[in-house]
């Protein structure tokens, strides 16, 4: 079986993470939003890839995964965005894109990783769920809970309900 590769995205790599992206959180997050939407424009997409902060996981040369990482504050290095192709889902690509990061941000001397979870307020989404109990597995602690307006106030004209993030910290 040919290994996955984990880089930093490049320039040639922007149409398929955007295309990915917006396929996965359509269909994943398809109650949360009304039409028009999108999780990541092709400009957004160039703006992170300029600041290194995508990685990627590459198949035979083709992204089947990626992850937006970055510092959040002088000791919190944070993720978010963690995706896989829905093709490529359970077979490990998450892991390897989290501990990419991980490894990224000790060498950073950071002293904790974050990840925010968007989800529904008032009901239980199911994929959120289980990505919960995925961080909690792998080491990270819930730490508190903040609206999305807060954090997104220009994107609430597009949702279908409340949502809320969920801050997990995880100590390096």
């Amino acid at each position: 079986m040919t290994p996955i590769k984990i880089n930093t995205a490049s320039i040639e790599d922007c149409n398929e993470i955007v295309s990915i992206a917006n396929d996965v959180y359509f269909q994943t997050e398809k109650e949360f939003w009304k039409e028009g939407y999108y999780r990541i424009s092709e400009k957004e997409c160039l703006q992170y890839i300029s600041e290194k902060k995508i990685i990627v996981a590459k198949l035979n040369s083709e992204v089947v995964g990626f992850v937006l990482a970055g510092p959040k504050s002088k000791n919190a290095f944070e993720f978010s965005m963690l995706t896989t192709h829905f093709s490529q889902q359970k077979r490990g690509i998450g892991k390897l894109l989290v501990n990419q990061v991980i490894e990224n941000a000790k060498k950073e001397g950071f002293d904790y990783l974050e990840i925010e979870v968007l989800t529904p307020k008032h009901w239980t989404h199911s994929q959120k769920e289980f990505l919960t109990k995925w961080y909690t597995s792998i080491g990270f602690n819930f730490i508190n809970t903040f609206s999305f307006e807060s954090k997104y106030p220009t994107h609430t004209k597009f949702l279908k309900c409340e949502l809320e993030f969920k801050l997990y910290q995880k100590r390096l």
